[in-house]
This record gives C-alpha cells, structure tokens and sequence, in this order.
C-alpha cells in the first residue's frame, strides 16, 4: 500500500457557503504529466473562477489524481494502468466523505488529455453508475481491442444514450495516428449500430 494524492480545486464561495453541494469533474492528464500539470501548466484555478465569475460555468469541484496507478499483481492495463479502479473503489469515496459534493452518477464527470482520456473512457465505461458524462480529448478511442470490448453497448443507442448524458470525445486531424485511427473507430460503432438496427 501507499500514499497517492490528488489536487482538489473548490469554488470561490465554497467556504462562505457551508450549505452548498456541488457536482464534481474528475479531471486526468496526460502521459508524462502529472496531477500538477493542470494547475502549474494548464491554470485550471485561474480558468474556472473566471468562467463562474462570468456566469458560463457551473460550480463544481474539480479532483486531478495522478494518473499511474498499478496493480499488486502488475494485471493493470499496459497504457492506462488502473486510475478507473482508483477513482471508483478509493478517490471518488474519499472525496464524497471530505467534501460537499452532490454524490449522485447525473453530477459526477470524468475527462482527460491524451492518456488521461483513454483513462476517461475506461471509467466512465467501466463504472457507468458512478458517471453520467464524460470527457474525451486527443485520446485513441476504443470498443474493442484486446483488453475491452464495448461492443454491446455501442451497439444499442437506447442503452447508452439511457446510461450517459454527455459523451464527448474529440481528436484534432493534426495529431498524428490518432485521428486515423479514430476515424476507423467512429465508422465502427455506426456499422455497429446498423447491425443492430437491422436484427
């Protein structure tokens, strides 16, 4: 066992305002990054009370965890290792005991950059009744492939679209092999969904 940490961001009134709950992003970075990068690189505080002060955001707390997580056993996944466990079985109990959050799947998000969004998706996936929406960003993009296979529920929009109320993914047509490679995946889940349609 270890210690792990996690940076917690809170609203401007979260602390003159002890009767208010608030909904909750976990945010994960990217490979060669750390939990600090959203803070020291990405200014993410700065950024968010801006936003609310301007009235174009939400209140929320924002968590960013340290994105390598492994296993006793090393049976974590080789790119993503095991953040989506993390969140589910310890991250996401600890903050829901130490902060006033809305501790409910429709006010709970996960999203992230590059690895940390392929960590998004497999927590989001993963654990559908701890999160409603989800966060996609430069990040290979997957239903199948040796590890996962989600091909069941892309295959059925009523399931999903019933499961998530946001799910957002996007990758740029200048970084590198993902756009390809997510072009494939995206023409994928249509064929999925024509199958299915035509049962």
């Amino acid at each position: 066992a270890r210690y792990r940490s996690c940076f917690v961001y809170t609203p401007p009134g979260y602390e003159t305002h002890p009767e208010k709950h608030y909904p909750v992003l976990y945010l994960q970075h990217g490979g060669g990054e750390t939990e600090t990068g959203w803070i020291w690189q990405g200014k993410v505080n700065y950024i968010m009370d801006n936003l609310i002060a301007a009235g174009q955001c939400q209140e929320m707390i924002l968590v960013m965890n340290d994105g390598y997580a492994f296993l006793p056993d090393a049976s974590e996944h080789p790119a993503r290792g095991a953040i989506d466990l993390v969140l589910a079985k310890d991250c996401i109990p600890f903050i829901d005991q130490k902060y006033r959050t809305l501790p409910d799947r429709r006010t709970r998000a996960v999203a992230g950059l590059s690895m940390g969004g392929f960590q998004a998706q497999a927590a989001a996936l993963h654990f559908p009744e701890l999160f409603a929406s989800a966060g996609l960003f430069s990040c290979y993009f997957i239903i199948k492939d040796h590890y996962d296979d989600y091909t069941e529920l892309f295959s059925d929009a009523r399931t999903f679209n019933g499961l998530f109320d946001l799910f957002f993914f996007s990758t740029g047509t200048e970084e590198s092999n993902f756009y390809e490679q997510n072009l494939r995946t995206v023409q994928q889940a249509i064929d999925f969904v024509k199958a299915a349609v035509a049962k």
